[in-house]
């Protein structure tokens, strides 16, 4: 089958439950060859800010400031990327390659990982393939899950 244009979404809603220092977290993101997406609690630019403020000022409780009053990193954001592929093609890679997922600590300025899972995709291209080969590539398929998942260096639920 020919190449089709698909859209990969991933959404965080909060990083909880940590039991290592994690200062200024970042999801990760890398499916198959495509680029790593990266998914940030705080913008880079608002980083930066409180690198500047730290330095001036010289407190660390500001970084206490990013949880919430659980001591969690709600992010309720996410990311989307477009890739143009064959079906045929993820087929064959998604029913073994799952979507790595990556908390990194960005804090001071080196990212150090935090902790990692894996999401198999299986479940996600046999729907998907099966919608396509039943009703074309002109009609759009669409797969959704969600829950919580733990990460495998700190147990974290995202």
């Amino acid at each position: 089958m020919a190449e089709t244009l698909f859209s990969l979404e991933v959404h965080v809603e909060s990083v909880e439950d940590l039991r290592v220092t994690c200062k200024l977290p970042a999801l990760c993101f890398r499916l198959l060859d495509f680029p790593t997406m990266i998914i940030h609690h705080v913008s880079p630019v608002d980083a930066e800010r409180i690198r500047q403020r730290l330095r001036m000022e010289g407190k660390e409780s500001l970084l206490h400031e990013l949880k919430d009053r659980f001591g969690n990193f709600q992010f309720r954001k996410g990311k989307s990327c477009l890739f143009k592929a064959s079906i045929d093609t993820l087929l064959v890679q998604l029913q073994t390659v799952p979507l790595y997922a990556m908390l990194m600590d960005l804090w001071p300025k080196k990212p150090t990982l935090v902790g990692s899972t894996l999401l198999p995709l299986k479940m996600a291209i046999d729907k998907i393939c099966a919608d396509v080969y039943k009703k074309g590539v002109a009609v759009p398929a669409f797969y959704r899950n969600e829950g919580i998942l733990p990460c495998t260096i700190s147990w974290a639920r995202l």
